[in-house]
């Protein structure tokens, strides 16, 4: 509450700073003659409310707030207020994640990955017009809104397995968690573009980490150019051996289901929109198409857009390309085991017949951007380390009609 600046305009202002620091959901101006309620819906928007909730209520029952997944569409944040999920991060870094003593990283990828459930969850059935939304910060308690918030994340977590542990936690304090709602709950991410939350996913990465690892993102349009050139096909198997974060295999789902949406008489209305699509689509993303990085966190990041793409089922494994003679040792333990046994068990029967080593593959196209930028300290792999034996150890594809590039 505001009660010392006789303007409006100054005390709004001054109640900015003020929810910005705090996480209030809800803010009070006055001068002593005048009075104004607001609800804050982002950290730089107030929106106008009757009054404020007495002790048995919340905002939502002043408000009687129902907010659908077409709600959400009409009002996606990233399409009327033209900006990208990156510039909200950032904002949301500078407003209250710089000294949340977290890593950003980490909570970040949590709330994103438990709104894309949410927003998976109410486009199921007749659900889209009819079900709430629960990521929203509805005018209720801090710690009550941390409590939905992480509920919502276990039951994200349950539907999409391998990409966080089953004990993981939010970390962010109420009050911080409040903020980030706010900001991140009128933007649309799932079925929309994933190009989208795979930008933000590039940007969160720890750029430290990427340069230690000589690992620099692929530019989304020179992926987009591979792909147009190399031309993937609905029955042939891709594969990217140092997938990051997952772009070549993202956007050569998004070229094949295009294909398939054509052949199906069906328009491109429907390439970000999985409920709708042809099971062929599906089945595409599950059988054919696979890939492969050392790094933790990218594989994490690439499992869920494969995850959101495939609707459940994803081929991103975490492995060392170049040390594919220890991949037997790597995938005997327990915890390796349980989150990529299936999608492994695929990559294996791509062996040619009767090979039990994993030094050929039998795909029709490799994409990738090896990532040489960084020492290779490895005796085992540091004579492999050319683009042509990486080529040539790694995936002898089909020699009569592979497509490669780097």
């Amino acid at each position: 509450m505001e009660l010392k600046k006789p303007k409006l305009k100054d005390g709004k202002d001054q109640l900015r700073s003020y929810c910005n620091a705090t996480g209030s959901p809800i803010a009070v101006w006055t001068n002593g003659d005048q009075i104004s309620y607001y609800q804050r819906k982002d950290p730089n928007y107030f929106e106008d409310i009757p009054g404020l909730p007495n002790a048995n209520q919340t905002l939502a029952d002043i408000l009687q707030i129902k907010f659908t997944l077409e709600d959400l569409i009409a009002n996606d944040k990233l399409v009327k207020e033209n900006k990208s999920l990156k510039t909200l991060i950032e904002e949301m870094e500078d407003d209250v994640l710089a000294n949340a003593g977290v890593d950003v990283f980490e909570e970040l990828f949590k709330l994103i990955f438990t709104k894309l459930y949410d927003e998976w969850y109410s486009g199921q059935g007749n659900r889209r017009s009819t079900r709430s939304l629960e990521f929203r910060n509805t005018g209720q308690t801090e710690a009550a809104l941390k409590t939905k918030i992480q509920d919502l994340f276990d039951k994200a977590k349950k539907k999409w397995e391998g990409v966080f542990s089953e004990d993981a936690k939010i970390s962010l304090t109420p009050s911080h968690l409040s903020v980030c709602v706010s900001s991140l709950e009128n933007v649309k991410l799932f079925n929309s573009n994933l190009d989208v939350i795979d930008e933000a996913f590039e940007y969160l990465i720890n750029q430290s980490s990427k340069g230690e690892k000589g690992q620099f993102f692929t530019p989304r349009y020179v992926i987009d150019l591979c792909v147009k050139m190399l031309n993937p096909q609905e029955d042939e198997y891709m594969i990217d051996t140092a997938a990051g974060s997952s772009g070549f295999p993202v956007h050569t789902i998004f070229h094949v289901w295009r294909q398939i949406l054509d052949d199906e008489g069906l328009s491109a209305s429907h390439l970000f929109s999985l409920e709708d699509k042809p099971p062929r689509c599906k089945e595409y993303v599950e059988d054919k198409v696979f890939a492969i990085d050392f790094d933790e966190k990218a594989v994490r990041v690439a499992r869920t857009l494969n995850l959101i793409a495939g609707d459940g089922q994803t081929n991103v494994l975490h492995l060392n390309t170049l040390d594919y003679e220890l991949w037997d040792e790597v995938t005997e333990q327990d915890d390796w085991d349980d989150i990529y046994h299936e999608g492994f068990k695929r990559l294996k029967r791509l062996r040619p017949k009767n090979s039990k080593d994993y030094r050929e593959f039998q795909f029709d196209v490799l994409m990738a951007n090896p990532p040489f930028a960084g020492d290779i300290k490895e005796p085992d792999t540091v004579g492999e380390c050319n683009t042509y034996l990486y080529l040539k150890v790694l995936c002898k594809l089909k020699p009569s009609i592979c497509r490669c590039s780097f």
